[in-house]
């Protein structure tokens, strides 16, 4: 493991820097497919007016433009009132991937954007971006998956946000984009597509409300993880907080996705609709006993799917909630909490599944009274139970316990334990998984430090005779100048 970091301050507004971490071997446990695996990688240079980064970047240009990671290049030039950006590069999941030297799920993407925002006033911006994006096949791709044809596009957004503060506290908040898009897959005609998205907040001191409308149409297609095609939604949330000791949250939400089927000659499409809800609340007990809290969530989704070209319609219901107490005095800190899970399916057959458990943790930090180091342990248990229709399924047990010290800024160390044992309900027979983890830092001078490394992972089955176990361990050298 090869890992660094370099950052370079000339005066207050010059930054250069360069980050990477890289993993090289032989052992196929860890790289499957290459001697060498690229973590990450950036190298980067700004000053009060202009950035410049290469690498791994990250464009957030807007939610429904160009908004996804990207191994290529950012820049941005900054003007009194207004900001342009660009951007160029590839989506690949892998540095390996790009470049041909592992076999890649999906085609890579090559993507080009441009955006422009510009200030009127403290409160109120505007902006407008366009982007470009063709898949390319250079090979190594999976032959396990189906392979979809090559799709490029191309397309414009707009967009305007208004945010301001108002004496008595009352923080509002408006946000809208508009965009369209025209996309061609291999072998098929031009697709043409609209995308709305509508957002807004009020917030005062003990309340806050908020609601949006996104409308994605199915032939939309962008650079964007956050514009997914053909969904229609719509929410509304609120938090209130009556006093100081009482928390209060709900989300309520209704989407609405495009189901598709091919049929003879022609692609049917139907709504799928989906009604989830989310409610929370925190309460502290600090007034009977210092420290003590208690909150507890609830969330539900119900999904009703149509029939398109045949298939069959259905239903699903899923359904969890969950409560836990916690105890913070001193240097002590504990928690338990208990869940219930469950999920029903109406689809070719009526089934109901479920999972119930209940889990506790108590922690304990030390430090010393001249400052010379600290400690910590952290131990947890917790019981989970699956069943299916009624009938139980498997029961998981699990512990684990992490601790840790350092002293003088010279000498750290990290130890975790844990395991885990799943149990089959109807044979008895059970898995254990057991898992040890141990770090140590040395300081052998102000710029210098050597670290070394375990890991052991064992795992047997009743059920068969088979045995895993792995080891691994090192040393990293870390230099400073």
């Amino acid at each position: 493991l090869v890992q660094g970091q370099w950052y370079e301050v000339s005066d207050a507004s010059v930054q250069s820097w360069g980050i990477g971490s890289a993993t090289f071997g032989n052992d196929r446990a860890i790289l499957s497919q290459s001697d060498g695996f690229v973590h990450s990688f950036q190298v980067g240079r700004s000053t009060r007016g202009w950035s410049l980064m290469a690498g791994d970047v990250q464009p957030q240009f807007s939610t429904l433009g160009t908004s996804l990671p990207l191994r290529g290049v950012l820049a941005q030039v900054a003007g009194p009132s207004s900001v342009f950006s660009a951007t160029a590069g590839t989506l690949a999941h892998t540095w390996q991937g790009l470049f041909g030297e592992t076999i890649r799920p999906t085609y890579l993407r090559d993507v080009a954007a441009l955006k422009l925002e510009y200030w009127a006033d403290p409160r109120t911006s505007v902006f407008a971006a366009a982007q470009r994006f063709q898949d390319r096949n250079s090979g190594n791709l999976d032959p396990q998956r189906i392979a979809q044809p090559l799709v490029r596009g191309s397309g414009f957004s707009a967009g305007a946000r208004y945010a301001d503060t108002l004496g008595s506290g009352l923080q509002r908040e408006l946000a809208g984009e508009w965009a369209r898009s025209r996309s061609r897959a291999e072998g098929q005609p031009w697709q043409y597509g609209q995308a709305r998205v509508l957002d807004g907040s009020l917030q005062w001191p003990s309340a806050g409300l908020r609601g949006g409308w996104h409308r994605i149409d199915p032939d939309y297609a962008s650079p964007s993880s956050q514009a997914v095609a053909g969904l229609h939604e719509l929410y509304v949330g609120a938090d209130w907080r009556p006093f100081a000791a009482l928390g209060l949250s709900a989300d309520l939400r209704t989407l609405r996705s495009t189901v598709a089927a091919a049929v003879a000659d022609r692609v049917e499409t139907a709504q799928r609709r989906s009604d989830a809800t989310t409610l929370l609340a925190n309460l502290s007990l600090a007034r009977w006993l210092p420290g003590l809290s208690a909150d507890a969530s609830h969330y539900r989704v119900d999904t009703v799917t149509p029939s398109v070209g045949g298939t069959l319609a259905g239903q699903a219901v899923q359904r969890y909630d969950r409560i836990n107490l916690n105890q913070s005095i001193g240097g002590w800190s504990a928690a338990v909490g208990a869940l219930r899970y469950g999920a029903r399916d109406r689809y070719f057959i009526d089934t109901e599944s479920s999972t119930e458990g209940w889990d506790a943790r108590l922690g304990r930090f030390f430090a010393h009274s001249g400052g010379a180091g600290h400690g910590w342990f952290n131990a947890s248990i917790a019981r989970q139970h699956q069943s299916r229709d009624g009938v139980a399924q498997h029961r998981t047990r699990q512990a684990q316990a992490w601790a840790g010290a350092q002293l003088a800024d010279r000498w750290s160390a990290n130890l975790a334990l844990g395991e885990t044992r799943l149990t089959h309900e109807g044979t008895g027979l059970s898995t254990r998984l057991r898992q040890l983890s141990l770090d140590a830092r040395m300081a052998l001078a102000s710029n210098a430090g050597v670290t070394g490394f375990m890991r052991i992972e064992q795992s047997d089955s009743e059920s068969t005779p088979l045995r895993y176990r792995s080891t691994q361990g090192g040393l990293q050298l870390v230099l400073r100048y």
